[in-house]
């Protein structure tokens, strides 16, 4: 069945010589911008009420469209602040972690994962990302680790004290 519906398929597909105008105007438009506005994809991405399907999409369509690492590792990183933000931390851990493997310089993606796992009392997962976080350069959001309340419980601990400094 399935190869008389691709045979059907193909029958009433256009001919090939009218195909052809297509691939000249793609080889025309070679080195132009793409038609796809990443900006807009990217903003689409970090709206909170955007699915998590069509986020994904719409950062896949960026990518194809031009948008560099950082710039989607960006954009799913405040699209998980956007749903922490509206109470929503498995859906923001899945955008950061997105980020996170997108980018592998990017800090800030592992330093909201860290910030998620003190809040949930996880000790060695904290210092888990905190390192990653030193590892990715991150100096100046390990910085805030003595300050902030948030992580209150690894802030003494030996391994954190060598990298927040």
């Amino acid at each position: 069945a399935d190869t008389a519906a691709a045979t059907a398929a193909a029958d009433s597909a256009p001919a090939a010589d009218t195909a052809a105008p297509a691939a000249d105007t793609a080889a025309d438009t070679a080195g132009t911008p793409p038609a796809v506005d990443k900006a807009k994809l990217l903003t689409e991405v970090k709206a909170k009420k955007t699915s998590d399907a069509r986020a994904k999409k719409a950062l896949e369509e960026a990518e194809a469209g031009g948008a560099t690492v950082r710039e989607l590792a960006e954009a799913s990183n405040a699209r998980g602040v956007a749903l922490l933000n509206a109470g929503e931390p498995e859906r923001a851990t899945a955008a950061f972690e997105w980020a996170r493997d997108k980018d592998t310089t990017y800090p800030d993606a592992s330093f909201n994962l860290a910030k998620q796992t003190a809040n949930a009392g996880e000790v060695p997962e904290t210092v888990k990302h905190l390192q990653e976080v030193h590892k990715r350069g991150g100096k100046a959001l390990l910085k805030q680790v003595g300050y902030d309340p948030t992580f209150e419980a690894v802030k003494d601990d030996p391994e954190i004290q060598k990298i927040a400094k």
